[in-house]
């Protein structure tokens, strides 16, 4: 079986929640969050463990990472 694995990560985690706020970090956190789990619904993927800042994932098939939105620096 073909699959693939997603790591995600919010660099620098530490100092934009600093930067932004607690108020911004969550929301930027909770969009972050939105945009893998519907990245991974829309694909078939399976969250494996958040890590608070990011994901580990499992899509069962070869995934078309350039289309993920979580990977979209907008998003955050």
């Amino acid at each position: 079986m073909l699959a693939s694995v997603l790591f995600t990560d919010i660099v620098d985690s530490t100092r934009t929640a600093v930067e932004l706020g607690d108020k911004r970090w969550r929301d930027v956190l909770e969009r972050h969050q939105r945009a893998v789990r519907d990245d991974l619904a829309h694909f078939n993927g399976r969250e494996v463990k958040s890590t608070g800042d990011g994901f580990l994932a499992d899509v069962r098939w070869p995934c078309p990472c350039d289309q993920l939105r979580s990977g979209d620096p907008a998003i955050v």
